[in-house]
């Protein structure tokens, strides 16, 4: 068995804040009503804990020189491309799993990992 990445504990924080999250809105379907700063403390948490986690910049957009394509197990990918791109998918959802986290978990941190990215990126050509 592999050993826990360094962020492995970040990736549980992010999934427990996600479920505590869900359960608050869950409330807020049955009741309609919650106390906002309870809310916004979930989200916050939920936030916090995606910014602890960083996906390696090979993993966040699709660059097929990064990716050898054709190899001896290449079976049912006659183009190289489609290899390469199945590589990459193969990737992201190896990172993923080792830290415990779906695919979906997965799309939506590289989601707000890019958002963080263009805000920052936003905030250093106005100043």
């Amino acid at each position: 068995m592999r050993p826990k990445p360094d962020d492995y504990p970040a990736a549980v924080e992010w999934r427990e804040a996600n479920q505590e999250l869900d359960a608050l809105c869950e409330l807020i379907r049955k009741t309609g009503d919650v106390d906002p700063d309870d809310y916004a403390a979930a989200r916050r948490r939920v936030d916090d804990a995606a910014a602890a986690i960083t996906i390696p910049a090979r993993l966040m957009t699709f660059d097929p020189d990064d990716w050898p394509g054709r190899t001896a197990d290449n079976v049912g990918f006659t183009q190289d491309p489609l290899r390469r791109r199945e590589q990459f998918r193969q990737a992201q959802d190896e990172w993923a799993t080792d830290r415990g986290l779906w695919r979906g978990d997965f799309e939506e941190l590289q989601r707000r990992q890019a958002e963080r990215t263009t805000r920052r990126t936003r905030k250093t050509k106005v100043k």
